[in-house]
């Protein structure tokens, strides 16, 4: 997609984004474009690894979720992977417009919607961990006790977040169980 029309959908779409993560390869002049109508955009400035890119994110997005700034999120994003020894810390780049400080950009989490409405389908990884996190205790317990083996994955102790996030990455372990099932536990919980 070119520069152009990505700068033409956020300008469309801005009065509700707050922050865009272009987390793929040489995706910097992109993320730069966009903070000229975004407040915040991330971009890479050369090619990131699969493996990078997702401890990036997902450390990114945690961060945000427990109420940090754009800022100390995305430090947040490149300690991990200084954290995990992916040698990628300085691949992720962020932008901000011209007359704000990421410092003081939070960004707040969505409300939980109400139980009778349907979720979307979730796609992947950070869908899914968006999906949970927004559950009360009480419910995201019944979709745990619903997957077989995920109770002795997920831990007791922690924040709806953080064990949606330990759900999640259980899920695609090697021995876990496979997105499917977490969207198969979703879809049950909905109807």
């Amino acid at each position: 997609m070119s520069k152009p029309a990505l700068v033409g959908l956020f300008q469309v779409l801005k009065d509700n984004v707050r922050v865009v993560v272009l987390n793929a390869c040489h995706s910097k002049p992109q993320a730069e474009a966009i903070a000229q109508v975004i407040d915040c955009a991330i971009g890479m400035n050369t090619a990131i690894g699969d493996g990078a890119a997702i401890v990036f994110a997902a450390a990114f997005y945690q961060a945000l979720a427990f109420g940090r700034s754009v800022q100390t999120a995305f430090d947040v994003g490149k300690n991990a992977l200084m954290l995990e020894d992916i040698p990628e810390e300085k691949t992720p780049e962020l932008f901000v417009r011209n007359d704000l400080d990421a410092s003081n950009i939070l960004i707040a989490p969505p409300s939980r919607p109400p139980k009778d409405v349907v979720h979307p389908r979730a796609t992947d990884r950070l869908s899914f961990v968006w999906t949970l996190r927004a559950l009360d205790s009480a419910d995201f317990e019944s979709i745990v006790a619903s997957i077989p083996g995920a109770s002795r994955h997920v831990g007791r102790q922690g924040t709806i977040p953080e064990k949606a996030a330990e759900l999640v990455r259980w899920a695609e372990s090697p021995t876990g169980p496979g997105l499917d099932a977490l969207q198969e536990a979703l879809d049950h919980w909905t109807v």
